[in-house]
């Protein structure tokens, strides 16, 4: 049998480790008050990979948050205990894959167990020209996820479920990361910047697009473009009583400690009046209007995770209908804002 086109190994699709040791220690504030490390959930390092670019895209950068959902319960929660024997009222538990505490166990809540380099390659991240003409040079740094709340949380304790810490600190990851890149791998020479991730990294993107930037125009030792670039990031805010996905976003925000974490414009606007919602910056809806950065979205109106665990339907009917308010918001929330957004949606 034909097994198809074979491609030849390309060692620039390699990229290279680097974990963040220092950043994971304890410290004390000036204040007195604890430091919140840099940990993944499980207290393991934050680690970002990294492949130098070349050429014309010597000084240009890809930056990619990873994405790969939310941990939204500690661990098991009453919701999550269902009748096993309606005669003896028996009960069984079902621990949800999202948990924090499962979480913690696997690649998504730790990097024990990552290697010093990998493959790299595909889409934007490819080295070859004719695969990836626009980023095929660039710097690319790829940023691991290991927190649970796309790069947000903030919370200086550890929180003990069982014999496990757990460790909500995925803003300190960032900022420790953003540290490491401009210091230590040349990002400080940047002349161009794309913002990215996909999925929970795209939210992420939305979350942390103009920190990124007021951070770079900072530390970067000549004038620096910055653009954001979320792919499938787009989550909408959906009540829905069997999936929780509005709850366990608020979850997130709120045991995470994520108000410092996500984007400050959003946050001083929903700190007005009587009813403090703040939770609402976690997000992309409510946090787009307040994003100055220009960014150029990537977004499915039928993303097959937002239709089974979001609107959790099956009806062509509301998926037809959750489409179009998915495309209405995105103009609402962000093309009548900035002239400076642009949308692609498929």
């Amino acid at each position: 049998d034909d097994p198809g086109p074979v491609r030849i190994f390309d060692s620039r699709a390699l990229v290279q480790g680097y974990w963040l040791e220092e950043a994971a220690k304890e410290g004390i504030l000036p204040s007195g008050e604890q430091a919140p490390s840099a940990r993944c959930l499980d207290g393991t390092p934050g680690l970002y990979y990294h492949r130098a670019g070349w050429g014309t895209g010597a000084r240009k950068w890809l930056v990619h948050h990873q994405g790969g959902g939310w941990c939204q319960s500690l661990n098991c929660t009453p919701a999550h205990i269902f009748p096993n024997d309606l005669d003896t009222g028996e009960q069984e538990v079902h621990c949800p894959a999202d948990s924090c505490y499962t979480r913690s166990g696997g690649a998504l809540g730790s990097t024990a167990h990552d290697r010093p380099t990998m493959s790299l390659r595909g889409g934007y991240f490819d080295p070859d020209p004719k695969v990836n003409p626009a980023f095929h040079n660039w710097n690319m740094a790829f940023l691991r996820y290991c927190d649970g709340g796309s790069f947000s949380g903030l919370r200086t304790e550890a929180v003990e479920v069982g014999d496990t810490r757990l460790h909500f600190r995925g803003f300190a990851l960032l900022q420790a990361m953003q540290r490491d890149l401009l210091n230590n791998r040349g990002m400080k020479e940047a002349t161009d910047v794309v913002v990215s991730g996909c999925s929970a990294g795209g939210l992420a993107t939305y979350l942390h697009l103009d920190q990124w930037h007021m951070h770079l125009i900072k530390e970067c030792t000549s004038p620096v473009k910055v653009v954001g670039m979320p792919d499938s990031g787009f989550f909408l805010d959906h009540l829905d009583s069997e999936k929780l996905y509005h709850e366990g976003m608020k979850f997130v925000f709120q045991e995470f400690h994520a108000a410092k974490g996500v984007d400050q414009g959003c946050i001083k606007e929903y700190s007005k009046g009587a009813l403090d919602e703040q939770w609402k910056c976690i997000f992309a809806q409510y946090t787009a209007p307040f994003i100055t950065t220009p960014l150029f979205a990537l977004q499915s109106r039928f993303d097959s995770w937002q239709i089974s665990q979001d609107l959790n339907s099956k009806d062509q009917a509301e998926i037809n209908e959750w489409g179009q308010l998915l495309t209405d918001l995105l103009n609402a929330t962000l093309l009548k804002h900035n002239t400076q957004h642009a949308v692609f949606v498929e």
